[in-house]
């Protein structure tokens, strides 16, 4: 990690050389906080979401995003949720680059 979160080219440098016979079965789940991870505070910006969602493709992984600190987030626009509602401001309004956006393109 740095100061934007994850480091795509360490996590391909991991799994591109990880040795079952030494290190057991590969990992196949990534358990991630993209958005406000804890301790650090950081966002992993949208390119470095694209790039390990491409990694997890290439190597059969499964993302687990969590976002529990999405809505700690000082920029957010005020009231958002009260306007339009929990289900609505998370879908339509605010701005999430999520690994689902990025497969359904939603």
């Amino acid at each position: 990690m740095d100061k934007d979160g994850l480091i795509p080219s360490e996590m391909e440098k991991i799994l591109s050389s990880w040795d079952e016979t030494l290190q057991g079965k590969r990992p196949h789940v990534l358990y991630t906080i993209p958005c406000s991870q804890n301790p650090t505070g950081s966002t992993l910006p949208a390119e470095r979401r694209r790039q390990i969602y491409d990694l997890a493709h290439e190597y059969d992984i499964i993302i687990l995003e969590d976002d529990p600190y999405f809505f700690l987030q000082y920029d957010l626009i005020p009231n958002t949720i009260e306007s339009h509602g929990y289900t609505r401001a998370m879908a339509d309004v605010l701005p999430r680059p999520s690994y689902l956006w990025i497969t359904t393109g939603v």
